[in-house]
């Protein structure tokens, strides 16, 4: 049986994905298809996260909505 995650684990887990951001070349960001207000936030996020490192950076949703997030 698989114990839950511990604040620890995603703590690691943040810092390991920080690093990996911070060390890239180049990364592509893909939120998921339809994406809500959360989804586009979370990718523009990672992608100011990466361009405040001068990391080359991409970011693809699919799914246009009608609204708010139709742009």
């Amino acid at each position: 049986m698989k114990l839950p995650m511990t604040i620890m684990d995603f703590e690691e887990k943040y810092k390991i994905a920080f690093h990996k951001i911070k060390t890239a070349k180049r990364i592509l960001v893909i939120g998921h298809i339809n994406p809500d207000g959360d989804a586009i936030s979370s990718v523009n996020i990672v992608v100011l996260i990466a361009q405040s490192f001068n990391v080359a950076v991409d970011a693809f949703c699919i799914g246009k909505k009608e609204g708010p997030f139709n742009f």
